[in-house]
C-alpha cells in the first residue's frame, strides 16, 4: 500500500538494491490509452479516405503527447503515494473523456475534444508542480516543462470556445 505523502524524487537517487517495477495502475492507466487508440482506430475506419487519415493523425498526435507527457515524468521521477494516485486517476478520467469524443472532434465535441485534452495537461502540469517543489536540482527542467504545458493548457481552454477552423490552428499552436 502507498504512504499517504511521498515527495518525488528523482530515479538517479534511488539505492541499488531498489528496482523499478511496473504497477498495477500503470499497466490500467496505459490499457485507457489502449481504449482510446481504439476509439480513434473506429473514427479511422468510418472516413478511409485521405482527409479521414489527416483527421486520424491530427487527433492521434495530442493523444501519443498527452501518453509521453506521463511516461517521460515516470521515467524521471519515483513517487507512489495517494497524491500522485490521485492524480493518476484524474488523468484517467480526462483520458476517457477524451475518448469519448473522438468521434466528434471535428464537430459538435470540438470543445469537449479541447476540454479534456487540457485537463489531461493539465493534471501533468500538478504533477510536475509537486517535482518542481520537492526535487530542486530538476528546478531548471521542472520550471520550463511547467511554463510550457501550462501556457498549452491555456490554449486549449481558449480553442474550446473558438469557432472551427481558429479552434484546429490553436490546437496545433498549443501542442
Amino acid at each position: 500500500m502507498p504512504s499517504l505523502w511521498t515527495p518525488p524524487r528523482l530515479h538517479q537517487n534511488m539505492s541499488h538494491e531498489e528496482e523499478r517495477k511496473v504497477t498495477w495502475l500503470e499497466l490500467f492507466y496505459d490499457l485507457v490509452y489502449v481504449a482510446t487508440l481504439i476509439q480513434l482506430g473506429n473514427v479511422l475506419s468510418d472516413d478511409i479516405t485521405v482527409l479521414g487519415f489527416f483527421k486520424f493523425v491530427i487527433l492521434f498526435v495530442p493523444i501519443w503527447w498527452a501518453w509521453t507527457g506521463v511516461t517521460f515524468y515516470s521515467n524521471r521521477f519515483v513517487v507512489d503515494d495517494l497524491s500522485h494516485r490521485g492524480l493518476i486517476f484524474l488523468q484517467i478520467s480526462a483520458i476517457a473523456w477524451l475518448a469519448v469524443s473522438l468521434e466528434g472532434a471535428f464537430g459538435a465535441l470540438a470543445a469537449q475534444f479541447a476540454l479534456a485534452y487540457a485537463a489531461v495537461r493539465l493534471v501533468l502540469v500538478f504533477m510536475y508542480l509537486r517535482a518542481w517543489r520537492h526535487v530542486p536540482e530538476t528546478r531548471a527542467l521542472t520550471q520550463r516543462y511547467l511554463i510550457a504545458h501550462g501556457l498549452g493548457v491555456v490554449i486549449w481552454v481558449v480553442s474550446a470556445f473558438m469557432p472551427a477552423p481558429v479552434n484546429y490552428g490553436l490546437w496545433l499552436l498549443a501542442l
